[in-house]
């Protein structure tokens, strides 16, 4: 059993929440890239990633393009790796440490190729952020990014009304 330690990852956010966890295991368990830390089971911290993954991500499609041998076009997915995308995420110190979350994720998968399902976490798939057609607070929140960034910075009544939408 592979355990980390909130000290593994630099994302603010997420070591917050790790730390935050951490109590809930027994202290004698040590981080496997950090010793003399306590750890986390990376079984309890792979759904807090799939939570953000699984939403907000999807697999790459393939686009074209010519390798200059010939007219018949090789497919290049479009995306981030697994791995990429965990470490980009969670900001992990190593690769070791995202490759460690993506075996817990691949494994976690309740998908069962040999029942017919199929599997979302692969290590030989691509992922890019699924952008929804619509949503009302991401609509807001951009058009607060661009009151407060471009027309009134301070005591914008506008950005005033978009915040109060948001939350």
């Amino acid at each position: 059993m592979t355990t980390l330690c909130p000290f593994c990852f630099d994302e603010p956010g997420f070591r917050r929440r790790l730390k935050d966890i951490r109590p809930n295991f027994p202290r004698d368990l040590k981080c496997d890239f950090h010793p003399s830390r306590s750890g986390i089971p990376v079984a309890a911290i792979a759904p807090i990633i799939d939570a953000v993954i699984a939403p907000n991500y999807v697999t790459g499609g393939y686009e074209p393009y010519f390798a200059g041998d010939g007219d018949k076009p090789d497919y290049q997915q479009q995306g981030m790796s697994l791995v990429e995308l965990v470490g980009d995420l969670t900001q992990a110190e190593h690769d070791d440490i995202a490759r460690e979350i993506v075996n817990q994720l691949i494994d976690d998968d309740p998908a069962d190729p040999h029942d017919g399902g199929e599997t979302f976490y692969a290590d030989d798939q691509s992922y890019v952020r699924y952008e929804s057609s619509y949503n009302p607070r991401s609509e807001a929140w951009d058009q607060f990014k661009i009151e407060i960034t471009y027309n009134r910075r301070f005591f914008s009544d506008i950005a005033r009304g978009r915040l109060k939408q948001i939350f």
